[in-house]
């Protein structure tokens, strides 16, 4: 946080110019509360006598909460972890098209695939707190990879048997 002469004077009278609309003078307290409402955008810039330029207030304020929908889509949104997972799930499923190239590449397609989600359920129990609905959702994972490795056996019995 940048502050003129090393710190913000609360006591100044504030000037804002949004969208190029010129407000002021404004305390600091409703220059705060105006951006936590929303009232000012995150672009709109701050001036005060004494200052030579306009400056962006993004310099001085943190940057206002999410919104309640923003919170929504980020808990939506895979974790990393999960991302990884995700990705070993699609390799060991592409392992099951490789099956009309040889009968070996999906077997080894698809060890790769596990390798990689038991990277990724690693890295989800090491980083996530434990909560109900995450250890469900890691005891559903775990069980999808069991019903994989399953498969798997069942694929190499199936290559071994040919």
């Amino acid at each position: 946080m940048r502050r003129e002469g090393g710190k913000v004077q609360l006591e100044d009278e504030w000037h804002i110019m949004d969208n190029g609309m010129k407000h002021g003078p404004l305390t600091w307290a409703t220059v705060i509360e105006w951006r936590s409402q929303g009232r000012i955008s995150p672009s709109a810039q701050i001036w005060k006598e004494g200052w030579l330029h306009w400056d962006y207030l993004h310099n001085f304020l943190p940057p206002p909460p999410a919104s309640s929908s923003d919170r929504e889509v980020q808990a939506l949104m895979p974790t990393k972890e999960e991302g990884i997972i995700y990705i070993g799930i699609v390799v060991y499923v592409l392992g099951f098209a490789t099956a009309f190239i040889s009968p070996i590449l999906p077997f080894i397609i698809m060890i790769i695939g596990l390798g990689i989600e038991i990277y990724g359920l690693r890295e989800v129990f090491r980083n996530v707190e434990r909560t109900a609905v995450g250890t469900i959702g890691d005891i559903m994972m775990i069980l999808i990879m069991v019903g994989q490795f399953l498969v798997l056996g069942f694929f190499v019995f199936l290559i071994m048997n040919m």
